[in-house]
């Protein structure tokens, strides 16, 4: 019998690992943590007084958003002084991920960053069903 096991909110929390990004011949490290099913669920019980609607799916984006990407570094913006103006790590700025220009044919770095976590969260549930 296959016993599934819950990976919630609070265990995914303490498992971000930091993976690196090239872009336009810079380097981006994004720390993810990963989004698993009772993670999605955690954080949509959250929200769910609101009433339905796109204010309510934007809200959890957000939410899923600000909790897979726990840290990042090696993104600036031009400071008045021409000198780069690191950005803090905010809600506004882990959103701005998803923003960023890429090369044509490559993935946006936020739909890495999804598709990183969704992996890391195979990965999470195929190790605790060995053990």
């Amino acid at each position: 019998m296959l016993i599934v096991k819950k990976i919630g909110y609070q265990a995914a929390l303490s498992m971000g690992r930091i993976f690196t990004f090239d872009l336009w011949g810079e380097t981006i490290e994004v720390k993810i943590r990963p989004r698993t099913d009772d993670v999605v669920d955690a954080i949509r019980e959250n929200f769910k007084t609101l009433p339905e609607g796109k204010d309510k799916e934007a809200q959890i984006y957000d939410a899923m958003v600000d909790f897979i990407v726990e840290d990042f570094k090696g993104l600036a913006d031009e400071g008045p002084d021409g000198e780069a103006a690191p950005w803090e790590v905010t809600l506004e700025n882990k959103k701005r991920l998803s923003k960023l220009t890429v090369p044509a044919g490559e993935k946006l770095i936020l739909t890495r960053v999804f598709d990183l976590a969704n992996s890391m969260a195979f990965e999470v549930r195929e190790a605790e069903q060995k053990n």
